[in-house]
């Protein structure tokens, strides 16, 4: 299984938001670009569907920018890549039963259940997990003279 370029920048763009929502203003979109060393162009096209999911909330004018639509506990990484990829199963004949074998194929249940686990795990982690380990992370990498 493998994940889009476009729900990786997009989970990034989250945290990143989550980290900075202290700062108490919006994010510009060129902030995150730099920080994260994404192409504005690309977040440019990543921000309508996470807004219209009420992901985010976009405010315009000189002091504009993006803020979590939610609070950062109530967004989890499931929440971010299902409204970025079109579909998360590791095989396409696990959310359709239009596939000839669906019946009696001897994999079905395999997939389901991996579907599953994935779909938990994504569940399991929020925007506030995930900031809080990329806050570890930045202060862990400081270096001080």
């Amino acid at each position: 299984m493998k994940f889009s370029t476009r729900s990786r920048y997009g989970l990034r763009f989250m945290i990143e938001l989550a980290t900075r929502s202290n700062c108490g203003r919006p994010i510009l979109l060129r902030e995150v670009s730099l920080s994260q060393d994404i192409p504005e162009k690309y977040l440019s096209k990543i921000v309508l569907p996470l807004k219209t999911a009420g992901l985010i909330i976009s405010a315009r004018g000189a002091k504009g920018g993006y803020i979590l639509g939610k609070d950062a506990k109530d967004i989890t990484a499931y929440d971010i890549i299902k409204v970025l990829e079109s579909d998360i199963a590791p095989v396409d004949c696990i959310n359709t039963k239009n596939c000839n074998r669906y019946k009696v194929c001897s994999a079905k249940d395999f997939w389901s259940e991996l579907n599953g686990v994935v779909i938990d795990f994504l569940k399991s982690k929020n925007l506030q997990n995930l900031s809080e380990e990329n806050l570890k992370i930045q202060s862990d990498s400081m270096y001080y003279i």
